[in-house]
């Protein structure tokens, strides 16, 4: 059967949406969806034409989506309705007949789609498909989810990853694994170190066939970067950009890879999207990297004999979905793009590029932080038909740790802490706080403010206040307990006092060493009220009013700048979704550490 999501459908050259829940729900398996790129034509049509016992269900079904959706555009508003009914009896993927799975084209991600225990639901109910592809992306420096709320409640990480690739191939599948790149997401020793550890991750324990380069990824810098590459230990190179080349033309990196697959090619070209390569530009670059634009750099792929050769073509694209439709269809020969561009999850089925000439190429998208895999199905018809089916995996808790990824992970830990005790880890380079004043601790606070430094210590309910037991959260994990975050600045900075929890610095008089500076265990009372050096001398010097009065009104936060700002420092998207992205955050957590005069 088909079905087509009417909350967004093309209506002339504008995209119609709809804020109404208009979902036709004819298929029960959600997570997987399944498309077709045919050539249009007679002999296709006849190939698919429906078992005569089912047209009239079909006819009937295919009638009432038609004046549903053309009820609710005259309703919501469309210029021109006609133009979309006419889209929708012409379609070729709304004439294959494809059982269970939707038509894609819809934008909407379906939040209401459950990715829970995805391990269980991995490439259900599919048969080995002539080809199948592995796809990721979009790490940004999230090599694993942040466990501060309980790892069951986060999605992603290379851990995962590799128990999820081990899991398809140990189901018969043999996939082709690529990734769009963009490793990291800052400057500094920590996400070049993050990105050895991504590379030989993917490229050397998963063994990936292609691994693109993102705009970001030029933050290592080009010598960090060879180095990364090189530890890799790969005899041909698996990293690809058609518009990134490293210093001057590196053969580390290649326009384009080629894979040979079950007796296919599968040919897989990666570029930088134009906004990146001008910003990029008007900075002043980065003398190890030269870029040029896109679209001249997928033309050179193209041209290319070996590449245009290929049986099945893929491009990759840095860039927002719709710059990267508008690649597709200037270029139309390729058969799936992915997209390491747009917010939030990725969709859960692919959208439809439409190429002229009846040819169908298909989008997906990455997501962010690394937290899903596309899974990509293909079978080749004789006709020279390529039917897609795509399946959005979840990188939930139900992908155990994978064992040598763990070692590594073991490495990269261990490297940052021989840096941190040497004394060379130039990102914890201690800085002057705005105030000027000096952290002195939550112990110098209990003199004036016992209630709240006990409700600190010890919580409302006795059991340990939260924030003190912050660093021991680091020293001794509930969970992942085979390595110590300690000397990982990114964890560091919001469980000790005294660090810039945005950017991953202490600041002068602030923690540094955990067994010197245990007074500054704990996410203490300064990292909200600020550094007390000045408060506490001019309480127990009380010999100026005014001064007090001045000082106290410094270090003081109402409720309305902690809701605002102040517990976002910490309590972010990344680290404590459940405290950001709900609307009762601060109703639900306040009260575990209430403490002031309420204002």
């Amino acid at each position: 059967m088909f079905v087509y999501s009417v909350s967004r459908l093309r209506c002339g050259g504008t995209v119609f949406k709809s804020t109404l829940p208009l979902r036709l729900p004819f298929t029960e398996n959600r997570e997987t969806a399944m498309v077709a790129i045919v050539p249009f034509n007679e002999e296709t049509m006849n190939s698919v034409r429906p078992n005569m016992a089912t047209l009239p269900l079909r006819f009937f079904r295919a009638a009432t989506a038609i004046l549903f959706a053309s009820v609710c555009i005259f309703v919501l508003g469309c210029e021109n309705p006609s133009s979309l009914i006419g889209s929708i009896l012409r379609s070729p993927i709304s004439i294959l007949g494809l059982g269970q799975a939707e038509a894609p084209g819809g934008q909407d991600s379906d939040a209401s789609a459950d990715d829970s225990y995805a391990a269980a639901k991995l490439v259900e109910g599919w048969e080995i498909p002539d080809l199948t592809l592995f796809v990721t992306g979009r790490l940004h420096g999230y090599i694993e989810p942040c466990g501060c709320t309980g790892l069951t409640n986060q999605k992603g990480g290379l851990l995962r990853r590799h128990t999820c690739l081990n899991l398809l191939k140990s189901k018969g599948f043999d996939p082709v694994t690529v990734d769009a790149g963009n490793m990291i997401r800052r400057f500094g020793q920590q996400p070049s170190i993050k990105m050895k550890t991504a590379y030989k991750s993917i490229a050397q324990i998963m063994n990936y066939d292609v691994i693109g380069m993102g705009v970001d990824d030029m933050k290592a810098g080009g010598v960090d970067m060879l180095l990364s590459m090189e530890e890799a230990g790969r005899t041909e190179t698996p990293f690809t950009s058609a518009n990134m080349k490293l210093f001057e033309g590196d053969p580390s990196i290649t326009p384009f890879q080629v894979i040979e697959k079950n007796g296919k090619t599968i040919g897989v070209a990666s570029v930088i999207g134009a906004e990146h390569v001008k910003k990029a530009m008007a900075s002043g670059g980065n003398e190890d990297f030269s870029l040029e634009m896109p679209a001249a750099a997928i033309a050179a792929v193209v041209g290319n004999p070996k590449f245009a050769a290929c049986d099945f073509k893929v491009l990759m694209i840095q860039s927002e979905p719709e710059s990267c439709k508008m690649l597709a269809m200037r270029f139309p020969v390729f058969d799936l793009v992915v997209t390491a561009g747009g917010a939030g999850d990725p969709t859960l089925k692919p959208e439809a590029i439409a190429l002229g000439n009846g040819r169908v190429s298909q989008m997906i998208q990455c997501g962010v932080k690394g937290m899903y895999v596309g899974v990509v199905g293909v079978d080749f018809g004789g006709d020279g038909s390529k039917a897609i089916k795509y399946q959005r995996v979840a990188l939930d808790a139900s992908f155990k740790d994978s064992p040598p990824v763990k070692e590594v992970f073991l490495e990269y830990q261990n490297e940052l802490k021989a840096l941190w005790q040497g004394g060379s880890l130039e990102d914890i380079k201690p800085r002057l706080h705005p105030s000027g004043y000096k952290f002195v601790g939550s112990q110098a606070c209990r003199d004036c403010h016992d209630e709240e430094y006990d409700i600190w210590k010890d919580g409302i309910d006795g059991d340990g206040g939260p924030h003190a037991k912050a660093t021991a959260d680091l020293t001794d994990p509930g969970e992942r307990t085979w390595v110590k975050r300690h000397f990982d600045p990114e964890c560091v900075s919001c469980h000790v006092t005294g660090w810039n929890p945005q950017n991953y610095y202490p600041y002068e008089t602030g923690y540094i060493d955990l067994k010197k500076d245990v007074l500054l265990h704990g996410n203490g009372c300064e990292n909200c009220h600020g550094p007390g050096s000045g408060h506490v001398q001019a309480e127990n010097d009380a010999t100026d009013q005014a001064l007090q009065d001045k000082l106290r009104l410094q270090v003081r936060v109402t409720i309305a700048e902690a809701k605002a700002r102040t517990c976002y420092e910490c309590h972010d998207l990344d680290n404590s979704p459940d405290y950001a992205e709900a609307e009762d955050g601060w109703d639900k957590y306040w009260p575990t550490i209430k403490h002031g005069d309420g204002e």
